[in-house]
């Protein structure tokens, strides 16, 4: 069976990470390719995909020559002869992917909500995504969704199907050898560490995060907050990434922030974490929030995130609304919880890759 994927961006985030484990756990009679729309990635492909020449990267016109784009992609579906294009989107702003391959051949379709707000804050943005609800109720394709959230969200009243973002657990059970070797090669054996592994992004928070850390450090002064993933590489992007620098040293809190890039060893980083801190505006289902819990890694998280994401007792939900403190003390709070293997918890709520992605 040929599957084509599409949404792949070239800024790791949470489809990528959902795309990879979707790939590296598939049934090998499976082939599957992506098609996107970026030049170049941020990141290295072959850190995230296992015997990578078994599948194509093939790169079509961006958004910004409309009836280019709408031809490179009619053609790759055609060319391909895929048995299903598998689109994944954060809204309905954009809706060219799902009309094209509904047209462009005999395969089935499948439309996949990863998120509750549009990747733009634009209001024209929202605008499309509204109007184009309409437009996909009426077609038939196969509707997925992360959670019931992002379901409701890109899909209204429709029927759809959620698909739990499952992960590879055994890479995530706690191991206190893989901590200390990870805390000794950052230099972070004697610091109290709150992680954060999403892109910098207005949507994540960053700018938040710094003002919950000043808190923390009045009661915790060996607290180091590190912030693991890239940024997109758009003026609106590269503009939330000046203002979270600009922010660490008006705070001087140069020795406080690590700042780690785009990493393909989350699963190790999540060791090293004494606390995992993810206060989203908004979340589909956040990817970070499972693995860490995977991990028995306490997570203090926004309450806007889908009650599907709480799996454990290793999560705590605040009030995206209230102010830095409180947050700061439900992080004081987790300093001394013992980890734990969370593999069986994890497999009952559903959170198995290799379970969902044969269910």
């Amino acid at each position: 069976m040929k599957i084509l994927h599409v949404g792949l961006d070239k800024t790791l985030g949470g489809i990528e990470r959902f795309l990879f484990n979707v790939y590296n756990n598939r049934d090998k009679s499976f082939q599957m390719d992506f098609v996107t729309t970026a030049d170049r990635f941020n990141y290295v492909l072959s850190d995230f995909l296992t015997n990578d020449n078994d599948c194509q990267i093939i790169r079509i016109a961006n958004f910004s020559n409309p009836l280019r784009h709408v031809l490179d992609l009619y053609r790759c579906i055609q060319s391909g002869k895929y048995d299903i294009v598998h689109i994944h989107k954060n809204s309905l702003a954009n809706p060219l992917a799902i009309l094209v391959a509904s047209v462009a051949g005999s395969c089935k379709v499948i439309v996949h909500s990863h998120n509750t707000q549009p990747s733009t804050s634009r209001q024209i943005g929202m605008a499309l995504h509204w109007l184009n609800k309409r437009l996909l109720s009426k077609l038939p394709v196969m509707r997925l969704a992360c959670s019931r959230l992002a379901g409701d969200w890109l899909f209204h009243h429709s029927n759809y199907t959620v698909l739990h973002n499952a992960i590879d657990l055994d890479k995530f059970i706690f191991d206190i050898n893989i901590r200390k070797e990870v805390r000794t090669s950052l230099d972070l054996e004697d610091c109290f560490v709150i992680g954060a592994i999403a892109r910098i992004s207005d949507q994540k928070n960053q700018l938040f995060m710094l003002d919950i850390l000043q808190e923390v450090l009045r009661t915790e002064e060996r607290a180091m907050l590190v912030l693991v993933g890239g940024y997109p590489r758009s003026k609106e992007g590269e503009r939330y990434y000046q203002l979270v620098l600009d922010k660490i040293k008006r705070m001087h809190l140069d020795r406080n922030v690590r700042l780690l890039g785009s990493r393909d060893d989350a699963n190790q980083l999540y060791q090293a974490f004494d606390v995992a801190l993810i206060p989203s505006k908004y979340e589909g289902l956040s990817i970070a929030a499972i693995e860490a819990q995977a991990a028995g890694l306490p997570c203090v998280v926004s309450d806007v995130l889908s009650d599907e994401t709480r799996v454990s007792s290793y999560y705590t939900s605040v009030a995206l609304s209230a102010d830095p403190a409180n947050w700061a003390e439900a992080i004081l709070q987790q300093k001394y919880v013992k980890r734990s293997n969370m593999k069986k918890e994890m497999e009952a709520a559903g959170y198995a890759m290799e379970q969902e992605i044969h269910s």
